[in-house]
């Protein structure tokens, strides 16, 4: 039963058939405006879309790049064709230290092999032969076959070897402490290429763990200076001279050196010729190894913090304490 309200109302427009034509224009004109606000609605949708697609996308770029989450694709063209091998210190030249390959799933010892003395540098292992050296003069470097341990070569120099060695195009590179000199040998048959010797003029010999990239051996040394040393003939190309002695070894991604000195800098040098391109000074020492990834360099200092600067123009990025 309606209510006497509208009850009335529908007995008027009975009356009087003009209300009820009126009634049914104003819902008609109700109608079609609506009809006229949705199809100007989805008119305009695709336009608002479009908007917010062009406001996004300059934000894009701000998204972590693919190579954060995998770094060995960083530098492709430094990267170990075989997943398995390690061929220098922190395997890659942008150092950083990450492989592909799956890691042991057990603790089970396969082999030992007895240095006869302690030993400081990591071991590089490329087309099955693990190469390391220790701190005895009388045998300082071997070569092993990595399935069993059995020595397939070694050397003597009469000088501690704790450089981490390099291997590139099958030679194998390090540099012996106390005699002062870079080696590169014969990675198969440990035959001897050439050696050079560095300048006397440090208190302390102590030779770091070299990078080859096209060519070229970068290595720092306790008197305070990166040497670039051709890698077929062992001739000088160039050197750079910190405030400082240096621990770090180099790394090396699009044409840029970059190391630490103990003269509290973070370095960033051209690979062909040696000029600086930047440099960032911390408060303390450096005597870590810089990783490069995806533009950014990352690296501890004595002051108790660990750094990420542009590798473009060394710009800060961030520090955590």
């Amino acid at each position: 039963m309606l209510p006497s309200r509208a009850l009335k109302k529908k007995r008027n427009e009975k009356k009087d058939p003009r209300k009820k034509k009126r009634k049914e224009k104003r819902l008609l004109k109700r109608k079609v405006e609506g009809m006229w606000i949705e199809k100007k609605i989805m008119t305009m949708v695709p336009v608002i879309l479009l908007s917010l697609t062009s406001f996004v996308i300059p934000f894009s770029n701000l998204a972590p790049d693919k190579t954060l989450r995998e770094p060995y694709s960083v530098l492709q063209s430094s990267e170990p064709s075989d997943v398995s091998e390690w061929p220098m210190f922190r395997r890659s030249l942008n150092h950083t230290g990450y492989t592909p390959a799956a890691g042991p799933m057990t603790n089970n010892v396969l082999w030992t092999h007895t240095a006869g003395w302690e030993t400081d540098c990591s071991p590089a292992i490329v087309d099955g032969v693990v190469y390391f050296g220790y701190d005895n003069h009388e045998t300082g470097f071997f070569a092993l076959d990595a399935k069993n341990g059995s020595v397939l070569w070694s050397k003597g120099f009469g000088g501690s070897v704790r450089s981490s060695p390099a291997v590139a195009d099958g030679i194998v590179y390090f540099g012996v402490n106390t005699v002062r000199k870079l080696f590169a040998y014969n990675a198969t048959n440990g035959n001897h290429i050439w050696n050079y010797s560095f300048p006397s003029t440090a208190s302390e010999p102590d030779v770091n763990s070299p990078a080859v990239a096209d060519g070229i051996v970068y290595i720092g040394t306790w008197d305070g200076k990166l040497y670039a040393v051709n890698a077929t003939d062992g001739s000088f190309l160039w050197s750079y001279t910190t405030g400082g002695q240096i621990w770090s070894s180099p790394a090396v991604v699009a044409g840029i050196v970059y190391f630490g000195s103990y003269d509290y800098n973070m370095y960033a040098l051209n690979a062909t010729d040696g000029t600086k391109i930047w440099n960032y000074q911390t408060g303390g020492w450096i005597s870590s190894s810089p990783a490069v990834v995806a533009g950014i360099v990352y690296f501890g200092s004595w002051d108790n913090k660990v750094y990420a600067l542009n590798a473009t123009n060394g710009n800060f990025i961030w520090s955590y304490t």
